[in-house]
């Protein structure tokens, strides 16, 4: 499975600000495609800009619009905006006719948290592609202005045959010259998966947050093209090149230390533990590992079957990632190697769940719920009863299934939880 560094932070949501001086023109928007009245974002007041805010959503691109303001938007308001699609985005801002309108695009997630609203590029630093697409699809020149409409050639794009079954949805048979094109595919267990365009690596694969597939961003060239997916084979290393960064450090080096694991099915549905720790046992205790494990000159085959235990290592404002997996492809097994994990225990949260059901009380009617996202975004911890309590009737058919006692409080399995976040599953008992 990818390792999770590849998971975009993205959650989802793009942040954009126009700021323009100049007046809009209303015109209807042909709305025949989306069943969104798209109207409500046009002749939005601009003295101050426009906020345009996109997210991920069912594998694809919504987004929606705000008029500009000094103060920073709240994730209330940014969370009730109704989306609709990048094409119908772009029709909108067409209506925005003063030259001096300028897009500058800044990430958020869906639903977005307070914390990422003062630093919305940094989840971005790493994939300007995703960008690139974005203004592409919106319809911006590449400083962010809202361009022209003009016609420019388009060509061909041909999946290669043996490429046909790796794609999750269809590519169009052509694109314009110059355009970003998104393509998603099934993912790969124990590989990976990288784009080839008329033969050169054009994307290599990347994975939105809870969402089961690999996205992939190019441009297209000014020529019919054929594109391929082709399995990239593990790279080889040794430890010592791979954890130098480990080397020499001092516990005034190492201000804390994050870990993420999985004892035990790491799959959706499953349960992840969170642990932080910055005392000087904590410290300690991975110095120790990183000399006797990680800083050997034997070599080192690239983990497989999935990750089960991550740790973030934050040296001197730097934050590092070291993975360990059940086993290796040179079955070298280091989990027998034990690293501790940090010593204060935070909270327990799911390994999100797309498409599943919560059932009432008569156990007859099920309201599917195809997103599972938000599963992430609750955390919790293990719960004791004196005496067993009363269940509601509804549950959700999720992993081992999940009774309700109340929003804040469940039973999985055979233990139950206190919800300690803001997150919980209130909205939908009483939705």
């Amino acid at each position: 499975m990818k390792k999770i560094s590849r998971l975009i932070g993205l959650f989802g949501s793009l942040f954009l600000v126009l700021t323009t001086t100049g007046c809009v023109t209303k015109e209807s928007l042909d709305s025949s495609s989306s069943e969104v009245d798209t109207s409500v974002y046009v002749g939005l007041g601009t003295f101050k800009g426009l906020e345009a805010y996109c997210w991920r959503e069912n594998e694809t691109w919504a987004c929606g619009l705000m008029s500009g303001t000094n103060r920073i938007k709240t994730t209330a308001e940014i969370n009730a905006l109704t989306g609709i699609t990048l094409s119908k985005m772009k029709e909108v801002l067409q209506t925005y006719t003063n030259p001096e309108v300028q897009v500058l695009p800044l990430f958020v997630s869906r639903a977005c948290q307070d914390s990422e609203l003062s630093d919305r590029n940094s989840s971005l630093q790493n994939h300007p592609e995703i960008i690139s697409y974005l203004y592409s699809q919106l319809g911006l020149t590449d400083d962010g202005y809202i361009a022209t409409p003009s016609t420019v050639s388009s060509h061909a794009l041909i999946v290669d045959p043996s490429s046909w079954n790796n794609l999750k949805r269809p590519l169009e048979g052509s694109y314009p010259a110059g355009s970003w094109i998104e393509a998603t595919t099934y993912v790969l267990m124990d590989a990976d998966l990288d784009l080839y365009l008329n033969g050169s690596l054009a994307s290599t694969s990347y994975m939105f947050q809870s969402e089961n597939a690999w996205t992939y961003h190019f441009q297209m060239p000014d020529k019919d093209s054929l594109v391929s997916f082709v399995v990239s084979s593990p790279s080889y290393t040794t430890f010592e090149d791979a954890y130098s960064w480990s080397k020499g450090l001092t516990e005034d080096d190492i201000s804390e230390i994050d870990y993420v694991g999985s004892e035990f099915d790491i799959g959706p549905g499953g349960m992840n533990t969170y642990y932080h720790g910055d005392s000087l046992s904590d410290k300690a205790a991975f110095l120790s590992y990183a000399q006797d494990h990680l800083l050997c000159e034997t070599t080192k085959a690239m983990t497989c079957g999935g990750y089960s235990e991550t740790y973030c290592i934050t040296v001197k404002g730097t934050r590092h990632s070291l993975y360990l997996n059940w086993n290796s492809l040179d079955n070298k097994y280091l989990t027998s190697k034990k690293l501790a994990k940090p010593s204060v225990f935070d909270y327990l949260s799911f390994i999100p769940y797309n498409g599943f059901r919560l059932w009432d009380q008569s156990h007859k009617i099920g309201r599917y719920i195809e997103d599972g996202s938000f599963f992430s975004d609750i955390h919790f911890v293990e719960f004791t009863y004196e005496s067993a309590p009363s269940l509601l009737g509804s549950y959700f058919d999720f992993g081992y299934g999940i009774s309700f006692i109340d929003g804040k409080h469940f039973k999985y399995g055979s233990k139950y939880y206190l919800i300690v976040s803001e997150q919980d599953f209130s909205s939908y008992l009483n939705g």
